[in-house]
């Protein structure tokens, strides 16, 4: 188990795989492997859905007015260029964003749009030509991937992921699974997930809260000056 990117302590979907062949009776071979970790992730998106989605913050190089978008984008938050002689300074800033979250009144008061220079094209960010800078520091909401560009498992959606998997895998597999058998990891889903679910949304409010406040602690945004 490892602090991955996002609130929550994160766990490899290959865990749960393991616990859910161990479950299945099927631990001594890996011919399902792909199978169970295409199941595994599609769980996790019918679980927790755009919860998945959390708010990251990287730094940059400029290179031919472009910066590629990362692994896992999803919504650009704000955009801050710098180089040596220049601390960041905001060239994007979405302030619809900051605005959709109902402890951001005071904060989006304070906010005002700042769209310059910047244009997502394809898998890039292109900057305008006359851009000075060298750097740039992206924050974005992005799917919470692993090492390996996989999706990350949170550790209180484990339960519901094995339940998820061990559910479809005995249904797909019928003959080898009895009735009672495959309605009791169904049962056991349907709980797990109302448990992620609610247990999701009691931390919603405080996950708002520490999001908005990163993105104004990493871009050190200066929203009366612009490059």
């Amino acid at each position: 188990m490892s602090q991955g990117r996002g609130p929550y302590k994160t766990i490899k979907l290959s865990n749960a795989v393991s616990s859910a062949k161990e479950a299945l009776g099927i631990e001594d071979v890996t011919v399902h492997d792909t199978y169970l970790l295409k199941l595994a992730d599609e769980a996790i998106r019918r679980i927790s859905g755009q919860k998945m989605l959390v708010k990251q913050t990287t730094c940059y190089d400029i290179e031919n007015n472009m910066v590629r978008l990362p692994d896992g984008f999803s919504r650009l938050l704000a955009v801050a260029v710098a180089n040596d002689r220049l601390d960041n300074r905001a060239l994007y800033v979405d302030s619809d964003f900051i605005e959709g979250f109902e402890c951001a009144d005071d904060m989006a008061l304070r906010m005002k749009p700042i769209r310059n220079n910047i244009e997502i094209v394809g898998d890039f960010i292109v900057f305008s030509s006359n851009i000075q800078a060298s750097k740039a520091t992206i924050t974005y909401k992005g799917y919470n991937l692993d090492e390996d560009c996989m999706m990350a498992m949170y550790d209180h959606q484990e339960l519901a992921v094995v339940a998820y998997m061990c559910w479809k895998f005995s249904t797909k597999y019928f003959m080898q699974y009895p009735r009672d058998i495959r309605q009791g990891y169904q049962t056991e889903y349907v709980n797990q997930k109302a448990y992620v679910r609610g247990f999701e949304f009691t931390n919603q409010f405080e996950q708002q809260k520490a999001e908005i406040g990163a993105i104004y602690n990493a871009l050190l945004i200066d929203m009366n000056q612009e490059i």
